[in-house]
């Protein structure tokens, strides 16, 4: 984390990919917040592999938009990785979700949660 920015001490859990999602992220971790971005086993974030340019084997695309993140590798088709992701969640005060069709059960189910167990010092975002 970052000292001096205005979103210090912010935990963001950023639960997207590719460009829209991580973009809004992207200001946030530029603003000082603490984003922890979920990818996807096998590959991760599409965007890694759009290019070229890239850049020492990453995307240039991709670095652009996921710098001043941490990221964790967590697969959202398990009730395990679904569990891992509840409970992070409950560490944050912005949740960003948007992902693929494919996981469109998964999304539907971690929203849901996200919901029920809002507080007032939680956002959660669509994009």
């Amino acid at each position: 984390m970052r000292s001096g920015f205005a979103l210090e001490g912010m935990r963001v859990l950023e639960l997207s990919q590719v460009m829209a999602g991580p973009y809004c992220c992207l200001w946030l971790a530029d603003m000082g917040a603490d984003v922890v971005k979920i990818e996807k086993p096998a590959g991760g974030d599409d965007s890694r592999r759009m290019g070229p340019p890239f850049i020492g084997g990453e995307s240039a695309a991709f670095l652009a938009m996921n710098r001043n993140k941490r990221s964790v590798v967590v697969d959202l088709k398990t009730e395990r990785g679904v569990a891992l992701v509840r409970e992070m969640a409950q560490h944050c005060e912005h949740i960003q979700i948007r992902y693929c069709e494919s996981l469109d059960s998964t999304n539907a189910r971690l929203r849901s949660y996200v919901r029920r167990e809002s507080s007032s010092n939680r956002r959660h975002a669509r994009s």
